[in-house]
């Protein structure tokens, strides 16, 4: 059965994780307007659990940046991946092999 919007369950971190691994799928698959409300559905969930300066937060905005890319949103996707660069570089430090892009 779906989770139900603003169930219990729907604020378990696990669920982010799932969420976050479907958008990907999702992309991969061409399914691209499917995967941008997957993945914001993670966003929600990661921001509510841990906070928005967590590096999860930030790879999920990178995830949705290449989404948004790949819809020919551009502009959007610019934003959400250099504020997810910001955050990444905040959160794990300069020297972290995640961030040094």
């Amino acid at each position: 059965a779906a989770l139900e919007k603003n169930s219990p369950d729907e604020l378990d971190p696990s669920l982010h994780t799932i969420l976050h691994n479907l958008a990907t799928n999702l992309v991969q698959a061409g399914h691209y307007t499917e995967a941008e409300h997957t993945i914001r559905r993670a966003l929600r969930i990661k921001q509510k659990v841990e906070g928005e300066t967590h590096p999860g937060y930030g790879r999920a905005l990178q995830t949705l940046g290449q989404v948004l890319s790949r819809q020919g949103k551009h502009d959007e996707a610019i934003s959400e991946l250099r504020t997810s660069v910001a955050l990444l570089k905040w959160s794990l430090g300069d020297e972290h092999p995640e961030y040094s892009i």
